[in-house]
């Protein structure tokens, strides 16, 4: 009896846990961003990074805020070291203050 309710009490335990959320990349998100800018096109394998981009929104009551949305999705991009100032200044002129493509 012992022993089938510790087995139950480990798959219970292994089954609640869940995998952790990838953070997002900000280097992926100015690779792909860039791209989207001058193709028009999410490239094969950009969906995921230019959701995330698109999902970092600010609010109130509400209401979308399209200037604090920019500055947060520029603090975002801004954490690639390797993505020059200026053309991380041309994504995010670009496309934040969108709510999305």
């Amino acid at each position: 009896m012992k022993a089938i309710l510790s087995v139950l009490v480990l798959a219970a335990s292994s089954v609640a846990m869940t995998a952790p959320a990838k953070a997002a990349d900000p280097c992926e998100q100015v690779l792909c961003l860039y791209g989207v800018m001058t193709t028009g096109n999410i490239a094969s394998g950009c969906s995921g990074p230019v959701g995330d981009y698109f999902n970092i929104i600010e609010k109130k009551h509400g209401s979308f805020l399209p200037d604090h949305t920019s500055r947060k999705r520029k603090k975002q991009l801004d954490k690639c070291s390797s993505a020059g100032s200026d053309v991380v200044e041309k994504i995010n002129n670009k496309f934040g203050r969108l709510r999305g493509l």
